[in-house]
């Protein structure tokens, strides 16, 4: 979504939709397939937008909410990329942001992970820089002191060194999530990571 808006446009989106099919209605506008599609979308969005009051431990597996809370972080941390990703295991909506030449941080849904980038095929080569980012972490977070753990390796161009050893997201009284808070665990985490790449 960033590539329109640098080259100069805006994006339309699903709110700006709702909102001229809410003013259609407003000036009287009356059309079965105009109500239908509002309807529709007026769901759709609801669905979307029900991170803000479903306690967290009911987001799985619905993707909606997931897509709610990636584009809201998106915009509070000023970047990042989401999608869903299919793999053997089930797949996962995922977010990635944060990148440091080949290492960037991943969430798959409830799950943060530090990952590393390996584009070389060679088995031994993936092997030593997952070994060299797992301890350049672990000499890192000697400062930071989260509580990380780490992952098993497993072979790939994309791999997960190390793992939040806790849920990222933050929440209120309620069990709704506290998107401030949430933020700024992450920024923790930000930091952290910061200061790995740095080394």
């Amino acid at each position: 979504m960033t590539r329109p808006k640098e080259a100069g446009y805006a994006c339309f989106l699903r709110h700006d939709f709702l909102d001229l099919l809410r003013l259609a209605r407003e000036m009287g506008v009356r059309n079965d397939i105009l109500d239908d599609f509002y309807r529709h979308l007026s769901r759709l969005e609801a669905a979307v937008q029900s991170y803000r009051t479903a306690p967290i431990g009911e987001w799985d597996p619905d993707p909606k909410r997931w897509v709610g809370f990636y584009t809201a972080l998106r915009d509070l941390l000023g970047e990042g990329d989401w999608k869903y990703v299919n793999n053997p295991g089930g797949g996962f909506m995922g977010y990635w942001w944060h990148w440091k030449g080949n290492t960037y941080l991943q969430l798959e849904q409830n799950k943060l992970c530090f990952k590393i980038e390996v584009a070389d095929r060679d088995k031994k080569v993936r092997v030593a820089r997952w070994n060299e980012w797992h301890e350049t972490l672990v000499s890192a977070n000697r400062d930071c002191g989260l509580p990380l753990k780490s992952s098993p390796r497993r072979e790939g161009q994309w791999m997960t060194v190390m793992v939040l050893a806790r849920d990222y997201r933050q929440s209120d009284v309620r069990g709704v999530i506290d998107m401030q808070r949430t933020v700024q665990e992450l920024r923790k985490v930000e930091s952290l990571h910061d200061v790995a790449a740095s080394r």
